[in-house]
């Protein structure tokens, strides 16, 4: 490493704007990949990063672009097909669930001069579903004679056959089931009293409580109970652990407290429960 750039141990192909993350006498620090070149990597800045630490990605710019660019959706696939009639053309639509809609629309039928010309227009056309629900899945010709139509013909058909399917779909659906019936029950409660943790915050909670035989019922602590002193969280993760500062479970020695300070100057304290490999905080 020199002091513009550092060479990282990963077969991880880090790009441009990623972010990087690493722990600098014990506090958490942080930069932005500006450069790529191999394992040759020039953040914006170096300050706290030395040889030998674990450096990790905390934001993939790759990752991102892609999540933003594909936008969870779930299209219909459906099957098109245009039909001649007397006097027009007759489209219909048969989806993947196997709902069919028909639509006709009158017009004049012109033999085309380039008939392979005119398939493609009619194929491309009713195709183009856009940001409707459907996909198309295949477009058939079925025409005696290929004919030539106005795209706008075509566009009109293609309207029509969404609505119509879209019409028939929602006729089709099955009303939900009905629910069962709940039978009330009084099974008393295994506790007398429920502390903030039950998370008891409105009145409907604590009339359930109650019902089934529990005799006070503390407000959950979004209700504004005072929480200086109190246990708020319990978790499987390891300060100490991340920190490189474990005693180790069977070691006998009380592993000391640490205290943690927020953006607003509240402070937490860290009790570490060694036998469990644990960490339970509390609001001070």
């Amino acid at each position: 490493m020199d002091k513009t750039s550092f060479t990282l141990d990963t077969e991880i192909t880090l790009h441009n704007g990623d972010g990087l993350c690493f722990f600098a006498d014990n506090n958490l620090a942080g930069t932005t990949v500006n450069g790529v070149e191999g394992r040759r990597i020039r953040p914006r800045s170096m300050q706290g990063i030395c040889a030998g630490m674990k450096i990790y990605r905390n934001l993939d710019i790759e990752f991102s672009r892609k999540l933003s660019k594909v936008p969870a959706e779930r299209k219909i696939k459906v099957s098109i097909t245009l039909r001649e009639i007397p006097d027009g053309i007759q489209i219909e639509g048969c989806d993947e669930d196997g709902v069919v809609a028909v639509a006709e629309h009158p017009v004049a039928k012109q033999p085309a001069d380039k008939p392979e010309q005119a398939r493609k227009t009619i194929e491309t056309q009713l195709a183009k579903l856009g940001n409707t629900i459907f996909e198309c899945l295949d477009v058939r010709v079925e025409l005696s004679t290929m004919y030539f139509f106005p795209t706008a013909v075509l566009n009109e058909m293609r309207r029509k056959i969404v609505q119509k399917l879209t019409e028939v779909r929602l006729a089709s659906r099955k009303p939900a089931a009905m629910s069962k019936r709940v039978t009330e029950s009084f099974v008393r409660y295994p506790e007398k009293q429920i502390g903030y943790c039950g998370n008891v915050l409105n009145e409907k909670a604590r009339h359930f409580y109650r019902k089934h035989g529990v005799e006070v019922v503390e407000p959950a602590a979004e209700a504004g109970l005072v929480m200086k002193g109190r246990q708020v969280m319990t978790t499987k993760y390891c300060l100490r652990e991340q920190l490189g500062l474990c005693t180790g479970a069977s070691s006998g020695t009380a592993a000391e407290t640490m205290f943690l300070v927020d953006e607003e100057g509240r402070t937490f304290r860290l009790e570490f429960q060694c036998g469990f490999c644990g960490m339970a905080v509390f609001c001070e």
